[in-house]
């Protein structure tokens, strides 16, 4: 179950970068889920109970915090690269280390390769 659990999450997250990638209106993209997903929301209130009074302030903070990781997102898109080439460092096999303390201890000469203590 876990294991789908991380697959579907996978597949969900690939599929939306492939979606924001091929739009022009990204900003219009991200208004538009997020309308869905607030309707959809505010339907399910029909099915479960209420929130309790002292959970709204976590609830609107939690609102809040999405809101602004959106926002980050779509500069992030706007601003960065968006091909096949674009990789993060730390996710490179060869540059691992260079995130290790082995990579800050090194003197310059001896980044440019592997230092042979790491």
């Amino acid at each position: 179950m876990i294991v789908a659990a991380v697959l579907a999450a996978a597949v969900l997250h690939a599929s939306w970068n492939a979606v924001v990638k091929g739009v022009s209106d990204r900003a219009g993209l991200f208004v538009r889920t997020s309308v869905v997903g607030a309707a959809a929301c505010a339907a399910a209130l029909w099915f479960v109970p209420w929130p309790a009074g002292g959970s709204w302030p976590w609830l609107l903070a939690s609102v809040a915090v999405h809101v602004l990781y959106n926002l980050g997102l779509l500069a992030a898109y706007r601003l960065g690269r968006s091909t096949r080439r674009t990789r993060w460092p730390a996710a490179s096999a060869r540059s691992w280390w260079r995130w290790s303390p082995c990579w800050r201890s090194a003197s310059p000469s001896l980044r440019r390769g592997r230092p042979a203590w790491c």
